[in-house]
């Protein structure tokens, strides 16, 4: 099944994610909660499935160190061995992209990166890597976490 949050209610192409898998013919197993904060969203997910392993998550970054340390700390406990953690926004700085007057305790470092940096020394992780900076001018991280069988490279699993 594919569990999924976010802080706001998106509309792509006139289209919800709801009625995006809908069209798709998977909303039977699709849960997808729509103007909720991820902290908590996850921490009740965790909290009520202790045993919860997770395969793929994605953190689309909010942009705020404490948002982001949590979710990423809290998701990597819980990626099963050999699953994927997916971070977008690898080069998002407050000094360049955030709206003016915001405040920032560290406006030009990236805090995203630091997170990557962090958890890419970690000893459960097998592998990872940056992509898309060309590809779509805007860097994202993977990051595969140790397991005794499976694939051991990034490069495998996106083959």
């Amino acid at each position: 099944s594919v569990l999924a949050c976010d802080g706001q209610r998106p509309v792509w192409e006139e289209r919800t994610p709801h009625d995006v898998v809908a069209a798709a013919g998977a909303a039977d197993h699709c849960r997808i909660d729509l103007e909720v904060d991820a902290r908590w969203w996850l921490l009740d997910l965790l909290t009520e499935r202790p045993d919860q392993w997770i395969d793929l998550a994605y953190v689309d970054a909010a942009h705020t160190v404490e948002v982001d340390s949590f979710l990423v700390s809290a998701l990597w406990r819980h990626i099963r061995p050999g699953g994927v953690l997916v971070l977008d926004d690898l080069d998002w700085t407050a000094s360049l992209h955030a709206r003016p007057g915001a405040v920032f305790s560290r406006p030009d470092r990236s805090h995203v990166r630091a997170l990557y940096d962090y958890l890419r020394a970690l000893p459960d992780v097998a592998d990872a890597t940056e992509w898309g900076r060309e590809e779509v001018g805007w860097t994202w991280a993977l990051l595969l976490k140790a397991s005794g069988s499976g694939p051991a490279d990034l490069a495998s699993l996106l083959r």
